[in-house]
């Protein structure tokens, strides 16, 4: 996977009258671009102003060399309409489960700089890894998770805001919400069932602080059984 980031603040247009970082345009003209991509080898996943190349292949060499040749096709798309890509941002990672090439990093260029490689990257706020357990989304999750935990135990030694129903919306706004976002995604993963055993914790912990337990999510649920 590749992730090519086009910052919108960075369009430019070629008349100087209207060309503003700061102004709606810029963004307006991002999205009329990244609308008319040129067409890669890799499938294309935008989300704002990120652009992720993701492609599949047998040997690293193929996947360096059908990625690069992608970020030229894009490279000259930039240029011709006068866009400014972000290399500094621009990242390129890889998803396998070939445990003896685990510290193998892709040599993909653009415009003759090579990509810096990152082996947990983040995208749209869920950190990937390598073959995909979650691992480490899941261990930054239960952190955060805990740090929450110990705003509501402040809250609930404080003489204000401490009723039990403070206490359920402040722990469903801030653990809940955190703990089950993109829960999709990750919960999927063959893997996840017992590396998830520490958010669980946390959500059980969220969900005494206030009594009875009002709300009890599947996580918290499983924490009971162990």
């Amino acid at each position: 996977m590749h992730e090519f980031d086009g910052d919108a603040k960075k369009c430019q247009c070629r008349s100087r009258q209207v060309s503003s970082s700061s102004s709606v345009l810029a963004q307006i003209l991002f999205n009329l671009y990244s609308n008319d991509l040129p067409v890669t080898r890799g499938r294309k996943f935008i989300y704002a102003d990120d652009i992720c190349l993701a492609i599949q292949g047998q040997y690293f060499s193929e996947l360096e060399c059908s990625l690069s040749s992608d970020m030229a096709r894009m490279s000259h798309y930039c240029r011709q309409w006068q866009l400014k890509p972000s290399a500094s941002k621009t990242i390129s990672t890889v998803f396998h489960l070939h445990n003896t090439s685990a510290t193998r990093e892709l040599s993909v260029y653009l415009d003759d700089l090579r990509l810096r490689h990152d082996c947990h990257p983040t995208y749209l706020g869920v950190t990937l890894d390598r073959t995909l357990s979650y691992r480490e989304h899941l261990t930054k999750t239960a952190g955060k998770l805990k740090n929450q935990n110990n705003l509501l135990i402040k809250l609930a030694a404080s003489t204000w805001g401490a009723s039990a129903n403070t206490l359920q919306s402040s722990a469903l706004a801030l653990c809940y919400s955190a703990a089950e976002y993109c829960a999709p995604v990750w919960s999927c993963s063959a893997q996840c069932s017992h590396k998830s055993g520490r958010c669980a914790v946390e959500l059980y912990h969220a969900s005494h602080i206030w009594y009875p337990p009002f709300y009890t999510s599947p996580m918290a649920s499983s924490a009971l059984q162990h």
